[in-house]
């Protein structure tokens, strides 16, 4: 969207007088502000309720060496904008794009003055996003426009927007429903790249100057937003003018309206910034701009937009930034000591209570959540992605699946099967049985994050904007780990550790940051070893200095192995799509404590008589020697087999050790009954153990017997005991095969009721026949 110069500075004046419908703080000084604005503004229209959103991301800077052009910022906005329109209901002519060289410096302040300032009304709901390079001159965070580079010289001043400028142009907006989602960073480590990641910072020399075209926007600012309060302090004066007059005739007669002094205006405060403003990362903390398969986006916006699709009018901003964290744990960089707490605080700005629903998005009330007039508040199911376009003869259509989780999305197969809804129902969508409730659409080809599906049902029509669920995921089963090979080697290492990966089954390598990976072979302290992407090595991989880069390769095949098992596991991660009855709670008792904590509580998103998550407690890291508990409860009529799987700093795949005799029960629940594991009767603890690091918990509840699963676990752990609970198994590859089998067997009469050949190609796996529960917690 463009601006004319006329309506430009036209928006200039009305932002002056935009504060008439500023929300209210505690000292009561924007309600001044709203009062004086309402005086000069009598003329304008009672406001009506809007969602405006300004969407800025940028890729093509002028950039090398320490710092590079980005590849995820314009999907990042892609993302937010689907998000908003079909999730949050926003106006697509609400809705400002910026992308790459339409995001001058000149740009973003326009549109943030004609389009947010000039036409926001309290109660309006106002999201902004900035994807692409941030960086630091005189001790300020910045963001960089497209037209923002290397200053020539020492002296120059580089084309930098500062927070505080960002934060005056908030304080600008007359509404307190506020989301600004930064996913850009301040720190560059002096590489462009970390691991298999671009990194979002260009460098900061202290030596370089702030740009003297931002300082004096800043003045600019500051001066409107102080003509704007000193007319606030003119009309209080004259209302408490007339409150005395009435009071007392006799008195004052000679008091009059004078303008304010010099000191008092000195003393009249900025409004507060409104609402909250998310951080992909702080001042030493590196963003990151990932590739993932068939697409790139900034990870921290996947993580928040996923959420958000997935998220109901219960969910708190605590629980979708914890599960954010958690994703960035996962697929980023790990900080050395981690309180959850701290980290959602570092990615939060604002007043808002981390307990309350997402009211900026919302706009303090859940009903503005798009569902059907008839159904109740909670009662809202997230969503998968959504119908984009559609043919003229509406039997196929294009769609967007930007709701899934990254392990899901960037496997999915062909042949997955979603159901179609004008909006999500208030129960899930069961596709087993007589009655079908939705549409059913089969994908037939998919690019990134968008795909093409055809009906199933050639007497049913498809329509753009109809949401979709999942209902059947189909994975691939030649499923590869991918290795990316460290820049920093030289080209005989990468040679021989291309040729040396190639030599071992379903293993692929690439060079760093040309393409998605698992993982990544290099080099620390003149060993070779394995990392995360983020280039967090991955313990116990690194051998000895005098090692080939080819038996170094050899050696790892063991700890290849074990990463490509738990890629297929994770695979497997559908808490938001499925509707499996099942509540999973993690208790530890810490310490010398005798009474339980619980660290968290989860049911499947599509469960129809429960919320999908809950954080009961955010604790800090435990300590080795703390007791795990995990209790289960089956909430369906039948009975339900589970497994569970931990994978620890080293890339160890472990399991419980409990199924002996005579707790081998541990292995299934019964029709309405809780499982402790380990049983309190039972002879044996679940103890934190070293090493140090994250460690991830997976529950699988399935309503089939995980036949195969058990008899490989029963072979391969037979005798083995742990003291602490859990054992290293043996050969996780086969195991994580195994699970996906008794998966597909469980989907059957899923895919005989919907007419779905099983494919020899495929895992087809039907998210309500089963569930895969998880979370993480840290050992300190």
């Amino acid at each position: 969207m463009k601006f004319a110069r006329r309506q430009f500075l036209q928006s200039i004046f009305a932002s002056w007088l935009g504060w008439q419908f500023g929300a209210q703080y505690g000292d009561g000084q924007f309600d001044h502000l709203a009062w004086a604005a309402d005086r000069y503004a009598l003329n304008l229209a009672r406001p009506t309720k809007r969602k405006l959103a300004l969407l800025i991301g940028i890729n093509q800077y002028n950039a090398k060496n320490t710092w590079l052009p980005l590849n995820g910022c314009v999907t990042d906005v892609d993302l937010q904008r689907e998000l908003l329109i079909h999730r949050f209901g926003f106006n697509p002519a609400d809705i400002v794009t910026l992308i790459d060289g339409e995001a001058t410096g000149a740009a973003i302040a326009e549109a943030f003055e004609a389009h947010l300032i000039a036409q926001a009304k309290r109660g309006d709901v106002v999201v902004v996003h900035f994807s692409g390079h941030g960086s630091r001159l005189g001790g300020q965070n910045t963001i960089l426009p497209v037209n923002s580079t290397l200053p020539k010289s020492d002296s120059s001043e580089a084309a930098d927007i500062s927070i505080e400028t960002l934060s005056l142009w908030l304080r600008s907006i007359a509404t307190e429903n506020v989301t600004v989602i930064m996913d850009a960073g301040f720190h560059n480590p002096g590489s462009a790249t970390v691991g298999n990641y671009r990194i979002r910072a260009r460098p900061s020399p202290t030596q370089w100057q702030a740009n003297g075209q931002d300082q004096k926007l800043q003045e600019r600012l500051r001066d409107k937003l102080q003509q704007v309060a000193i007319a606030a302090m003119i009309t209080d004066q004259a209302d408490q003018l007339g409150e005395n007059k009435s009071k007392n005739k006799s008195k004052n007669k000679n008091q009059d309206l004078n303008q304010p002094s010099p000191k008092a205006t000195q003393k009249l405060k900025l409004p507060p910034i409104p609402g909250i403003v998310l951080y992909a990362a702080q001042q030493d903390q590196l963003c990151a701009d990932a590739l993932w398969q068939g697409f790139s986006s900034g990870i921290f916006t996947y993580a928040l937009t996923q959420q958000l699709w997935q998220m109901t009018p219960a969910t708190s901003l605590k629980i979708v930034l914890a599960n954010v964290v958690s994703t960035l744990e996962q697929k980023a960089f790990q900080p050395g000591e981690i309180v959850l707490e701290k980290q959602i605080d570092t990615h939060l700005e604002g007043k808002k209570s981390l307990q309350k629903s997402l009211p900026t998005y919302l706009g303090g009330n859940s009903d503005l959540l798009r569902r059907p007039s008839n159904q109740a508040g909670n009662s809202m199911q997230g969503a998968d992605g959504v119908v984009r376009s559609v043919v003229s003869s509406h039997k196929s259509g294009e769609i967007w699946l930007a709701g899934l989780p990254i392990a899901a999305i960037g496997n999915y197969g062909v042949g997955s099967v979603l159901a179609a809804t004008a909006i999500p129902t208030a129960n899930p969508i069961q596709i087993i049985g007589k009655d079908k409730q939705a549409d059913l659409v089969q994908v037939k080809s998919l690019s990134g994050l968008s795909a093409r599906v055809e009906l199933l049902d050639s007497n049913k029509k498809l329509q753009a904007g109809q949401l979709l669920q999942e209902e059947i995921r189909a994975l691939p089963r030649s499923q590869k780990l991918t290795i990316a090979i460290d820049a920093q080697l030289n080209k005989i290492e990468r040679i021989d550790a291309t040729s040396a990966i190639s030599a071992l089954p379903n293993m692929s390598s690439s060079l760093a940051t040309e393409q998605f990976a698992d993982c990544l072979f290099g080099a620390q302290a003149d060993s070779y070893g394995l990392f995360t992407p983020g280039l967090q090595p991955i313990m116990g991989t690194f051998g000895t200095v005098d090692e080939s880069v080819g038996a170094a390769i050899r050696r790892l095949q063991e700890h290849l192995e074990g990463l490509l098992a738990i890629k297929l596991l994770r695979m497997t991660a559908n808490q938001g799509s499925s509707s499996l009855g099942l509540k999973m709670t993690m208790q530890a008792i810490k310490g010398k404590d005798t009474k339980p904590t619980t660290l968290v509580s989860r049911t499947p998103g599509r469960y129809q008589k429960g919320n999908s998550s809950s954080i009961d407690s955010i604790s800090k890291p435990l300590a080795v020697g703390d007791r795990l508990a995990c209790h289960l409860k089956n909430l369906t009529d039948d009975t339900l087999y589970v497994r569970i799987f931990c994978f620890d700093p080293r890339a160890k795949v472990l399991t419980h050790s409990f199924v002996s005799s005579p707790y081998a029960s541990d292995s299934v629940l019964a029709a309405g009954s809780t499982l402790v594991i380990p049983q309190p009767q039972a002879p044996f603890n679940w103890l934190v153990s070293a090493p140090k690091g994250l460690m991830d918990v997976m529950v699988v509840a399935s309503r089939s017997p995980l036949t195969e699963t058990t008899d490989l676990l029963e072979k391969s752990l037979r005798q083995a005991t742990s003291p602490t609970g859990m054992l290293a198994i043996p050969a996780p590859l086969d195991v994580a095969q195994a699970v996906l089998r008794d998966l597909q067997v469980a989907s059957l009469p899923a895919l005989e009721a919907v007419g779905i050949s099983e494919s020899d190609d495929l895992w087809q796996l039907c998210v309500h026949d089963w569930v895969t529960l998880g979370f993480s917690y840290h050992v300190a």
